[in-house]
């Protein structure tokens, strides 16, 4: 029975243990209908919306963290590009239908990594969960997860 005790609790602390180092994610999305984007090559407007999503990471200093270059969100295929933030917190936005301010702020002995999605085209596999991410760690792959929803942000105001 201790045995059977003891090797429920190191399963449950090997699984969730922060994975890559990575303490918290962080995705902002952001929806701008014709007439807030700008024009297509050619003078044309595009139709319907885009979304634009932003990412952030919350990692410890100091360690190593993958290299991601592909996500999927809400069926839809993304590439990545990674930047560190120069500042340990970040104003995103204004969440939408609110006046409260969208902030990431990484914790003590953390940093911000900043991951910007560019739409690459439809998910041609259905995957796991809310938000997936994928690149290389060490020269193994590397896949995170994320439930957590992402945060709509106000359009930004044309003048």
């Amino acid at each position: 029975m201790k045995y059977l005790l003891f090797t429920a609790f190191f399963v449950q602390v090997a699984f969730l243990s922060p994975k890559y180092h990575i303490k918290r994610v962080w995705l902002f999305s952001r929806t701008q209908y014709a007439g807030n984007v700008p024009v297509l090559r050619g003078g044309q407007q595009p139709s319907g919306y885009t979304t634009t999503l932003v990412c952030f990471l919350e990692v410890s200093r100091g360690e190593k963290t993958p290299e991601w270059q592909s996500a999927w969100f809400r069926g839809n295929k993304y590439q990545v590009s990674m930047s560190h933030a120069t500042q340990d917190s970040v104003a995103v936005g204004t969440k939408k239908n609110t006046d409260d301010m969208a902030l990431a702020k990484a914790g003590p002995g953390c940093k911000l990594v900043e991951l910007t999605l560019t739409l690459t085209g439809k998910d041609s596999v259905k995957r796991e969960g809310e938000f997936v991410l994928e690149g290389t760690f060490n020269k193994q792959p590397a896949r995170l997860r994320s439930d957590e929803a992402a945060v709509e942000l106000s359009a930004p105001l044309m003048p």
